[in-house]
């Protein structure tokens, strides 16, 4: 499975071109400069995975998002460290 991440510090966003391209709505407005910010599909959704590996640079960003390919079965979780984001397998916790 293809995921896509956001690779630096800041809000997870997407240039707006792919949001326009996949055709899903913005969370927040459009700003006059690049992006949008907020997305309302899965980040393993297709269309999305395509769109940013279509654009991507020899290092595999694209405006900062990079695709990551986990194994299909497995269960994962988005986290982040001020923007930064890495996938995890979803496990319990408990306190």
């Amino acid at each position: 499975m293809k995921v896509v991440i956001y690779t630096k510090y800041g809000a997870f966003q997407i240039p707006a071109e792919i949001h326009e391209e996949i055709g899903c709505e913005c969370g927040t407005e459009i700003d006059d400069v690049y992006h949008c910010y907020g997305l309302d599909i899965d980040r393993h959704d297709a269309r999305l995975v395509k769109a940013v590996e279509a654009r991507a640079d020899a290092d595999g960003d694209f405006h900062n998002l990079r695709v990551v390919t986990i194994p299909d079965d497995v269960e994962y979780r988005i986290e982040e460290y001020d923007g930064m984001e890495w996938i995890a397998e979803k496990h319990r916790t408990w306190a």
